[in-house]
């Protein structure tokens, strides 16, 4: 008579045994029902996610602060089209200050200094160079014809 872990093992083993022969289908037909029904999974899986949006929230927190970098590495060629090795090219290029006022960042969050911010043309989306926040913000809402205008303003005086 086997005991109850026993018989857990050997359905175990069967199911291995089953997936390793048959995995090759199992990896097709896998494939053609997603490829079939992508937008209702999809769908599920959006509500499943603002049903309970935690453990996913949760799950990335976790896997950010495992992997600094890479989070880093994503979240520069997602929002500007660099990786993390160009950040760090133009971060020695620049001698690590801010291409302005040629300082080094002196913001703080959770007691650790902030990353230079990327400039970036928004129309043409080039980079142009890493600023402090206070120039990125100094920058952020002006055009060429405002910074024309408040130099000529402060000429004046």
């Amino acid at each position: 008579m086997l005991t109850p872990e026993q018989a857990y093992e050997l359905q175990r083993a069967r199911g291995r045994r089953y997936y390793l022969k048959h995995r090759e289908q199992k990896l097709l037909y896998q494939k053609w029902y997603r490829q079939k029904n992508c937008e209702r999974i999809r769908v599920a899986r959006l509500e499943a996610r603002h049903k309970n949006p935690r453990p996913h929230n949760e799950r990335g927190l976790r896997w950010a602060l495992k992997h600094p970098r890479q989070q880093k590495n994503q979240r520069l060629k997602r929002s500007f089209g660099i990786d993390l090795a160009a950040y760090e090219r133009l971060l020695l290029e620049q001698h690590g200050v801010c291409a302005i006022c040629e300082r080094p960042e002196r913001a703080m969050r959770n007691g650790k200094v902030l990353m230079l911010a990327v400039d970036h043309s928004h129309e043409t989306g080039k980079v142009r160079g890493l600023l402090c926040g206070k120039c990125n913000r100094l920058i952020g809402g002006l055009s060429l014809v405002n910074i024309r205008a408040a130099v000529s303003y402060l000429e004046k005086l």
